[in-house]
């Protein structure tokens, strides 16, 4: 799919947000959350629209069980498609979901970060903070209103 239909995409996911202005022509958009985390929202070469999300640094407590754990919810089948995958790179725990344009419209796009988003709230909890409560708050089913709150927050 070419970089127009990405763009075109973008203009109509951002109409939908609400945001007026809409930004350049680009191949990634990056999108602050409620100022807690960045969404970049990545045009691929080969088609795919990839959402990556950083979700915090790596706790100084990680230890080998902390990385299967990480290894663990990567394998397991979630409840949204396309499952996203973690990753840690620099120290940061990464979090990435890839589907392919052709598939997305701006109200399937929409939907889709609102799940994404809602699930790095969860991996956030789960592998960031590492507090006890934190894992059983992560574990409880997420609010939506609290996800569609986030976004009509999501700056440019």
């Amino acid at each position: 799919m070419s970089q127009q239909w990405f763009q075109n995409l973008m203009n109509e996911f951002f109409r939908s947000l609400g945001l007026n202005e809409l930004p350049p022509a680009l191949p990634v958009h990056v999108l602050s959350v409620d100022d807690t985390m960045e969404l970049l929202l990545g045009h691929e070469p080969s088609g795919w629209l990839s959402l990556v999300a950083a979700l915090g640094g790596v706790p100084e407590q990680a230890d080998a069980e902390w990385y299967e754990r990480l290894l663990v919810e990567n394998s397991i089948m979630g409840e949204t498609a396309p499952q996203p995958t973690l990753a840690v790179q620099a120290g940061q725990v990464l979090m990435r979901a890839q589907l392919p344009l052709e598939y997305l419209t701006a109200d399937t796009l929409k939907s889709w970060v609102e799940n994404f988003l809602d699930q790095a709230q969860i991996y956030k909890s789960r592998f960031v903070t590492l507090s006890a409560d934190a894992v059983e708050a992560a574990d409880t089913a997420t609010d939506s209103a609290s996800t569609m709150a986030a976004m009509q927050s999501l700056r440019v």
